[in-house]
């Protein structure tokens, strides 16, 4: 049930909006949709500060995707996280 690349059409505020998911899978039951992210850390940045920083940056298009998944799979709940490859870091959110 994983996917990369899964583009999801669907409608918002009486248009349509267009998404291309990176990667989504399900684990115990819950379908995970996750946007991957090539950004790294600031000179001195905690990676915690990094994490949380970049999280609520790119959370409203996340919060599309989770949406868009959503209707797609109505069979599972939808958990959002990202993944930044360049820095092995993984941040959920809430």
């Amino acid at each position: 049930e994983g996917a990369a690349e899964l583009p999801l059409s669907g409608t918002r505020d009486g248009g349509i909006i267009h998404a291309v998911i990176d990667r989504t899978f399900v684990a115990d039951g819950v379908r995970w949709v996750v946007d991957y992210k090539l950004s790294s850390p600031a000179p001195g940045e905690r990676m915690e500060d990094f994490l949380v920083r970049e999280g609520e940056h790119y959370r409203p298009q996340l919060d599309t995707y989770i949406r868009l998944m959503g209707a797609y799979d109505t069979r599972h709940p939808v958990q959002g996280a990202f993944y930044f490859p360049l820095v092995d870091g993984w941040f959920e959110a809430p």
